[in-house]
């Protein structure tokens, strides 16, 4: 069992299996969007922080709550792999958090200018697993491509 602060979560590496609660499971899928180009910048490393520690889903943690947090998601993406680290994470989820979580990721893979294909690929999945409608992904993309011009 590996502790994620107020929200434990379960990893058995050896069944590839992961329990995630939801302040994590937002955490990881976000994660896992900045690493899917295979290349973790201190730009977007730097954006994710910011966006998460100003997001009332993690107020009221210690403050040492979101480093240790993504120290115990990288270590679970090594030992689980991306797979069963996105699939515990999309069950895990609240879905009031789905067009959040959609929208951030969003925000996310544009921080270095472009969203790599693997960023992409993710960003679709994320929308069909999430079931969200069209129309939002059409604004949240729109909105996301005006932020960030110039």
């Amino acid at each position: 069992m590996v502790g994620f602060g107020a929200e434990p979560a379960e990893s058995a590496a050896d069944e590839g299996v992961v329990t995630l609660g939801p302040a994590e499971a937002f955490a990881a899928l976000l994660l896992l969007i900045i690493a899917a180009d295979g290349q973790l910048t201190a730009e977007e490393s730097s954006h994710l922080d910011v966006t998460l520690s100003r997001m009332h889903l993690f107020h009221g943690y210690p403050r040492d709550f979101l480093p240790q947090t993504f120290t115990k998601l990288c270590t679970l993406l090594n030992e689980v792999g991306t797979e069963s680290l996105l699939t515990a994470a999309i069950a895990a989820l609240p879905r009031d958090l789905y067009d959040t979580t959609y929208a951030i990721a969003l925000d996310l893979a544009y921080v270095d200018g472009s969203i790599h294909p693997a960023e992409q690929a993710l960003l679709e999945r994320l929308q069909t697993s999430l079931a969200l409608p069209a129309a939002t992904v059409t604004l949240l993309q729109e909105a996301t491509a005006i932020r960030h011009k110039g």
